[in-house]
């Protein structure tokens, strides 16, 4: 009975080991195919808020068999759930059975970790009487960052010298990869797109916006800024940029770029703007490359002769309580345009931020810098340029009456100063609280909504105009 225990003891390893030779030469014998950028035939991006789907199609000839094929120079933000990849012209081509995402980048500290436990060769040149000798050593590394390597005699921290490698442990890659197993049923050439998630991309809008007074008439450009720190490098692309927050789970992070700008010169080169969705898209025509931590703004489009007015105006808080200090609020100056095709526009406006010049003798000076809010066509556009330095205003609670816990009554006025020589107009907002009534006004009123009196006051030249009013609300 010994004897047979002993011979199976002896069988057993016997079989395992052919068992894993068999499953080696299995592996050994799959064939490897590779797609790189240089199979690239085709490449888009659509850049959402913080994110992006890539479609990546490349060519590749295949055998009808099952392979591996390695996806490389993707991006190294991408979401390997997010992926889909089809043969775009062969209905029954590849089939994946299994992927991997390969982003573990060969550089010195993921190849010194592969090490660790392991020997490696230390050599530096040292001068030895008239001569320089290369003396080399060997060790074992027991850690990476700093390095600390056993050499037997002593241990070393970060010792001295060009550190030789047998090789380069397999999972180590130059670029992100994916890997698929797939299962090919066509021998032949094929396109394979590959379609995914990749986050840190993004695009903003900015406008500049110079102003003819004279005129009252604007010309406005506006311009992409996408940004790219996704990891990888996109040749030839075709972008479009998609406006409006879509939800995604993200960690955004933000590095040093490099700066480029490119200029449209003919207008069918603008941007077409299409419906997506809930959202607005804007396909830009001319086909662009986004390198790595690169900011690129690309001209979307640019119109002439908008005719605007120059609004004044004053916005202050109600309270409810007695606050009888005077106040010395700011009268901001504002332009105001209709976003419609009769008046050269008509087209959906992005958010984003305005900057806004005036010309002045044949120079463009900036007046005013401020967020854009996204406007729909036909809708009235305001900007906001700055402080109106020739307005100013005080405003004053003179009456203050708690009627009970929950009801007020207070009285305000507010005296506005023009030391322009001509006479200017300036919307006074009143911002309300709780249920509110208008008990008396020495100027025309307008209720805008639940929380918004106004009244346009004309304040003349170099001189002043007050208003007063009383009211009555519930908080």
């Amino acid at each position: 009975m010994s004897k047979w225990l002993s011979r199976l003891a002896v069988v057993i390893p016997l079989l395992l080991s052919a068992s894993v030779w068999a499953q080696g030469q299995m592996q050994a014998q799959t064939q490897i195919r590779t797609l790189a950028r240089q199979n690239q035939s085709d490449l888009h991006l659509t850049i959402y808020n913080n994110f992006a789907v890539v479609r990546d199609v490349r060519d590749v000839v295949l055998p009808a068999e099952e392979l591996l094929l390695e996806f490389q120079d993707v991006a190294s933000t991408l979401k390997p759930a997010s992926v889909i990849s089809r043969s775009l012209e062969q209905s029954d081509g590849i089939r994946i059975l299994e992927q991997s995402y390969r982003y573990d980048l060969l550089n010195r500290e993921s190849l010194l970790e592969t090490y660790i436990g392991r020997k490696l060769k230390y050599s530096r040149t040292v001068l030895q009487g008239n001569t320089y000798e290369k003396v080399l050593r060997e060790g074992i590394l027991l850690s990476t960052n700093p390095e600390i390597v056993d050499f037997g005699d002593e241990i070393e921290i970060s010792p001295e010298g060009i550190i030789s490698l047998p090789d380069v442990p397999d999972g180590l890659t130059l670029s992100p990869t994916l890997v698929w197993l797939v299962d090919n049923p066509i021998h032949g050439p094929q396109k394979i797109e590959t379609t995914y998630i990749a986050n840190n991309l993004s695009w903003k809008t900015d406008y500049v916006l110079t102003l003819d007074d004279e005129s009252k008439r604007l010309d406005l450009a506006s311009w992409a800024t996408i940004r790219n720190d996704s990891g990888a490098i996109y040749h030839n692309v075709k972008l479009k940029l998609v406006a409006g927050n879509i939800n995604q789970v993200h960690e955004p992070q933000r590095k040093e770029m490099n700066y480029a700008r490119v200029n449209s010169l003919a207008a069918d080169s603008y941007a077409e703007v299409k419906a997506l969705a809930a959202y607005q898209s804007f396909d830009l025509p001319r086909r662009t490359r986004l390198l790595n931590h690169e900011a690129k703004q690309i001209q979307l489009n640019e119109v002439q002769g908008v005719k605007y007015q120059q609004l004044y105006r004053l916005q202050s808080q109600v309270v409810s309580h007695s606050y009888p200090r005077i106040e010395e609020p700011v009268v901001t100056a504002e332009i105001q345009f209709s976003n419609s095709e009769a008046n050269q526009l008509g087209v959906p406006l992005p958010e984003g931020i305005a900057r806004t010049y005036l010309k002045s003798e044949g120079v463009a000076e900036l007046v005013g810098e401020s967020q854009f809010s996204a406007s729909p066509r036909d809708q009235m556009v305001t900007v906001a340029l700055g402080q109106a330095f020739d307005l100013t205003a005080s405003r004053q609670q003179i009456e203050f009456t708690r009627l009970s816990d929950r009801s007020f009554e207070a009285s305000y006025e507010i005296e506005l100063s023009n030391s322009k020589d001509e006479s200017l107009t300036v919307l006074v907002d009143e911002l309300m609280q709780g249920d509110w009534q208008i008990l008396e006004a020495s100027n025309k009123s307008e209720k805008l909504n639940s929380s918004l009196l106004r009244f346009e006051v004309k304040v003349p030249a170099r001189g002043k105009q007050s208003i007063r009013y009383r009211v009555r609300w519930r908080t």
